[in-house]
């Protein structure tokens, strides 16, 4: 009995262990609204709501497309190219440069 519960333990311990290794990929809608969030930091928004709404529905839409399986580099690139295009057309010159400042995140919020 003893060595029962011995194995027992045992099994659970490598199956815990095995489950705390797996890293689970975020959803479209999760990467989308962590995008905002660091949008959200490097620029004022003023409390503007509809900005928010606007900006994840941007983001979401691009991680959506960017998660179709068998997408190509061209279209990833038109993607990419689209979102740079909305985010210049959305934000004034002050914001852009506002945002440009953050090391990397410009590109990240446009590629990522």
């Amino acid at each position: 009995m003893k060595k029962l519960l011995q194995i027992l333990l045992f099994v659970l311990a490598f199956t815990m262990g095995a489950n705390a290794q797996e890293k689970r990929e975020l959803t479209p809608a999760e990467k989308a609204k962590q995008n905002v969030l660091e949008l959200s930091k490097a620029i004022d928004t003023n409390g503007d709501d509809q900005f928010f709404v606007n900006m994840n529905n941007l983001f979401l839409a691009k991680h959506e497309a960017l998660s179709r399986e068998g997408i190509t580099e061209a279209e990833k690139n038109e993607i990419y190219r689209n979102i740079d295009m909305k985010m210049r057309a959305t934000f004034s010159e002050n914001q852009i440069k506002q945002i440009q400042q953050q090391p990397g995140l410009y590109d990240r919020l446009i590629k990522n």
